[in-house]
């Protein structure tokens, strides 16, 4: 019987052992050469995509919370320490990222402020201007600090998709770096996103070039840097931060305007509360439409498979429909 049991339990052990080496080697597998926390969506997706299987991808501003006033967790803060790179847009949008950057120094986490990457546009002391011709504003260039806000300089840059190429290949440089034997799969994946974004962007110049509207009327100055790449106007009901509410008299101008210009939609957004935008449509015999920031898709739009490319998509009509496009 000894005889039995002693090259069984041999047997076992040798079986138990190529068992937890396969195991070891499963994880092995499946470890990640890079990993990336970004403060919300817009980021994780451009570098999941860029990433990939080599990359793991996180993000912190959860589904459909608002980034302006969302406050992360010490737990989620934490694990910033844990990860080779934390990409964050900057510009005031997450206020705590700037605090995080403080703590993370000496760490060995690379910090990328996208905001870094761009001439921004400023802000002023209010969300938007009303003059004596029947409220127009004048025309624009890139030096015109038209958009009047509480904020120093507008964060609502990934919108622009051009701009969204330049922080896609900014992940890209990041990503080879830390990962140098992994640049063509990087590579291949980076052009793979920027073609689509340049597509994109050819179809929002095709789209908004002939409009019988030059303005649209939104719930807070998220459309800056759309407006000033595909000319169109915008006028804001509240200014960069959606928590600096507008004035009964600020309400009552736009409510103006929008029926002198017989303007016929009103934005609301998605992760804003709409009560301010529907009273002014309701008082100038304005629709609602509602336009995707993009800044923190619900659980749902993300189970559904909504993107960036998607849902900037689904803004361009609605745009051409505010507007009256051809």
């Amino acid at each position: 019987m000894k005889k039995i049991i002693f090259p069984l339990i041999i047997l076992i052990a040798v079986f138990g052992i190529i068992f937890i080496f396969q195991e070891n080697e499963e994880l092995k597998e499946e470890e990640k050469e890079v990993k990336v926390i970004t403060s919300f969506y817009p980021l994780f997706e451009l570098a999941e995509k860029i990433g990939g299987e080599r990359v793991e991808a996180s993000y912190i501003v959860p589904p459909g919370a608002d980034p302006h006033e969302f406050e992360p967790s010490l737990r989620e803060i934490a694990e910033i320490e844990n990860a080779n790179l934390f990409l964050y847009n900057g510009a005031g949008l997450e206020p705590w990222s700037e605090k995080v950057e403080e703590n993370l120094q000496g760490k060995d986490v690379k910090i990328i402020n996208m905001s870094s990457l761009f001439d921004l546009l400023k802000g002023d002391d209010h969300h938007h201007e009303h003059d004596d011709e029947k409220h127009h504003h004048h025309k624009h260039n890139d030096n015109d600090d038209h958009h009047h806000h509480h904020h120093k300089e507008d964060p609502h840059f990934w919108l622009d998709p051009v701009k969204f190429q330049k922080m896609g290949e900014k992940i890209f440089e990041e990503f080879i770096k830390l990962d140098p034997e992994g640049e063509e799969y990087y590579k291949k994946n980076k052009e793979n996103v920027i073609s689509s974004l340049k597509k994109l962007d050819k179809d929002y110049k095709e789209g908004l070039s002939d409009c019988r509207l030059e303005r649209v009327v939104i719930s807070h100055a998220s459309l800056g840097y759309l407006e000033k790449r595909y000319n169109f106007k915008m006028e804001a009901v509240s200014g960069i931060s959606p928590m600096e509410e507008p004035s009964p008299q600020e309400m009552a101008k736009i409510a103006d305007i929008v029926k002198e210009e017989n303007i016929p939609y009103i934005f609301a957004e998605t992760t804003i509360p709409t009560e301010i935008s529907q009273t002014i449509a309701k008082e100038a015999g304005a629709e609602i439409l509602t336009f995707n920031p993009i800044a923190s898709p619900t659980k749902e739009e993300i189970e559904e498979g909504a993107s960036y490319i998607s849902l900037m998509k689904e803004n361009l009509e609605k745009l051409k429909k505010a507007l009256d496009c051809k």
